[in-house]
């Protein structure tokens, strides 16, 4: 398998969990000092990242992910995509297009998440 591919299925992951809303096994895929960049600028350490799913502050009821770029240097791998997203965040509703970031890094052989931003990508107007 492929670094792209190893990328390309902890992101599945990430989907997979996130959707469960199982904070603890999403933990595992997040580095200790992971930061999150919220569409309106907010940053969202790693703990309140958690706690945010676990108190399903954020609920994602379904993402389909296209135009997925994994570029890896070393032991770093930058994936940039569009998600079409059907999720609520404190109960308002979000449907449309984002466009995300992620920067992974492999630590102790396995692949795992040091940042992640959101832009909203629905046409403005």
């Amino acid at each position: 398998m492929s670094v792209s591919d190893e990328i390309i299925a902890a992101e599945r992951r990430w989907v997979e969990i996130y959707q469960r809303n199982d904070a603890d096994a999403f933990a595992a895929l997040l580095t200790d000092n992971f930061i999150y960049t919220s569409p309106v600028g907010e940053k969202v350490p790693r703990q309140t990242y958690l706690d945010n799913l676990r108190d399903r502050v954020v609920v994602m009821t379904s993402v389909d992910p296209t135009d997925e770029e994994v570029r890896v240097h070393g032991d770093c791998a930058v994936v940039t995509a569009t998600w079409t997203v059907d999720e609520a965040y404190r109960g308002t509703p979000f449907r449309g297009p984002a466009r995300i970031t992620r920067v992974w890094v492999r630590e102790d052989d396995a692949w795992r998440a040091l940042a992640f931003q959101v832009t909203d990508a629905r046409p403005k107007g």
